[in-house]
């Protein structure tokens, strides 16, 4: 997002809440895992912080430098929060999602 007060409004609507971050690689890998420990850092430029655990199955993928999208959930998500937070070989199945710009998926 490249406006500051689009970014903003985006920011205040998160009060407290359950995101899915994704992150992928050229060869098609997608990962994702839900969060819940987001929040924004700066505006200029654009940051925020999430936290995973060191037995996480997706914190390698994060590790390396990559684009990752952040996915708000809304109340009606909460089977998708669910999937990303269960088992990391079936998170995908019967997933329905789109690929950004930056190669990454969003829900």
């Amino acid at each position: 997002m490249k406006n500051k007060q689009n970014l903003t409004s985006v920011f205040s609507l998160f009060s407290t809440g359950v995101t899915i971050i994704t992150n992928g690689t050229s060869k098609k890998e997608y990962f994702g895992c839900t969060v819940n420990s987001f929040t924004s850092l700066s505006l200029d430029p654009p940051q925020f912080l999430f936290c995973l655990g060191n037995e996480n199955e997706n914190l390698k993928s994060f590790k390396i430098k990559s684009p990752v999208n952040v996915n708000i959930l809304s109340k009606s998500q909460e089977n998708l929060s669910n999937k990303f937070a269960g088992d990391l070989l079936n998170r995908w199945d019967g997933v329905s999602f789109s690929i950004a710009k930056n190669k990454v998926p969003f829900f």
